[in-house]
């Protein structure tokens, strides 16, 4: 597959291609048929038939909330033996905050776009239950990035983000 494209579907629109907005995307029958084939769930599932207990599953909220653990846990689960120092500084990278489109200003579509992904959330807490691991409370709520725009400060793309001190 050529670098930027899905099957069927060319990411590079001309300019006459192009929506107005985020939410005239929802009625895009392209952006739908994108969704489809670009469907994480049903792979999530066959990615947990196959591999079963030799499947690591993470979500990015448990990655956040306790990095340390996240990491010693994935090293013994790789058989490997390694202690990270207690100096060691885990930062968020190749994060950028804030706006970047309409999108979180826009609640209806927020709310479309949640309930167009619900079978996505749904495949997630179910690998996460199988997986023995709590389900956060940011997917239980659905929350997106949009819930969370407040709670980081970016410096550069490059750079490391560092949570506000509220």
């Amino acid at each position: 597959m050529a670098q930027g494209k899905l099957p069927g579907y060319d990411v590079r629109a001309s300019p006459s291609e192009c929506s107005a907005s985020a939410s005239a995307l929802l009625d895009d029958p392209k952006l739908d048929s994108l969704r489809r084939k670009a469907a994480m769930a049903p792979h999530l599932r066959s990615m947990r038939a196959l591999f079963s207990d030799r499947l690591a599953v993470v979500h990015q909220d448990h990655l956040k909330a306790d990095p340390r653990h996240i990491f010693s846990a994935l090293v013994a689960f790789l058989g490997a033996s390694f202690h990270f120092p207690i100096t060691a500084e885990f930062g968020r990278y190749n994060a950028w905050g804030g706006h970047r489109t309409e999108l979180c200003r826009n609640a209806s579509l927020v709310a479309a776009l949640r309930e167009a992904l619900e079978p996505e959330y749904r495949a997630q807490e179910e690998l996460l239950t199988v997986s023995g691991d709590p389900i956060p409370e940011s997917l239980q709520l659905r929350r997106t990035r949009c819930h969370r725009l407040e709670d980081v400060h970016c410096v550069g793309r490059d750079n490391a983000c560092q949570r506000q001190a509220t």
